[in-house]
């Protein structure tokens, strides 16, 4: 009799604490992954380090909105209106488009921006036009869900224009097209939120 009544109480406890056990697994499911975050925001370190900012196309502040986990619509921005060196402005913006594949805690992807650039030098008195597309490759390390370390390989096409703002002369505007790699040295920190 008295090995019933322990196995009724068991069973009584069993059928009250059974509906709290789902909540907790939803608890721990809740918790969000890798891909669950929509938005990044990055620095590139390497504007702080001189030695490894050895081109141009490389973006001080970055974001990156993701449509899916595997998909992200992408901008970057630079901006320098008190140069000491060329005592001008410079203004450098992307927009564009990637596609990634996780693997652990790496994530490759690939891609493509457009991008603008404007440069004024008041020292040496011209002004530049910069429009690019830039196919892209890089590699990302998730340190945790919140924060990523990045780097990308980029094969720029760009289209220069250059006006010499210190003549009124027909030679005054020159232009150019280059094909060259960029953003080698780029070091871009990011939070996910």
């Amino acid at each position: 009799m008295h090995y019933l009544k322990q196995n009724k109480r068991l069973l009584w406890g069993f059928v009250f604490l059974f509906p709290f056990f789902p909540l907790g697994a939803q608890e721990k499911e809740a918790a969000p992954l890798h891909g669950d975050y929509k938005n990044e925001i990055g620095i590139d370190f390497s504007y702080f380090f001189s030695l490894l900012h050895t081109s141009e196309q490389s973006y001080l502040v970055n974001y990156k909105r993701h449509l899916t986990p595997r998909h992200a619509v992408r901008a970057g921005l630079s901006v320098d209106i008190f140069s000491k060196e060329e005592n001008g402005r410079f203004v450098n913006f992307r927009l564009g488009y990637e596609k990634g594949r996780p693997i652990a805690s790496w994530r490759l992807f690939y891609g493509m921006d457009a991008s603008y650039r404007f440069t004024q030098s008041n020292r040496g008195g011209y002004l530049t036009h910069c429009y690019g597309m830039e196919p892209l490759l890089g590699v990302r390390y998730n340190f945790n869900p919140h924060f990523s370390l990045s780097t990308e390989l980029k094969l720029n096409f760009h289209y220069f224009a250059y006006h010499d703002l210190t003549t009124f002369a027909e030679q005054s505007f020159t232009d150019e097209f280059r094909v060259y790699i960029g953003s080698v040295g780029m070091i871009v920190v990011s939070y996910h939120f």
